[in-house]
């Protein structure tokens, strides 16, 4: 990832993608902004740049 992006890329397990599908696809996450899901590995990431984004 780092080559195309210039960041570090992450390894989300194949168990941690789909309990993060199944909650994203029930609407778990419809609240947070669009621009949170941005670059992210998983469910933490998401949480954190959405946290970040609401401080501003």
């Amino acid at each position: 990832a780092k080559a195309f992006t210039g960041m570090d890329g992450s390894f989300v397990p194949v168990k941690e993608t789909v309990e993060a599908f199944k909650k994203l696809s029930e609407g778990e996450y419809d609240h947070f902004p669009e621009q949170a899901f941005f670059m992210c590995g998983g469910l933490e990431d998401l949480e954190r740049n959405a946290h970040e984004m609401m401080k501003s």
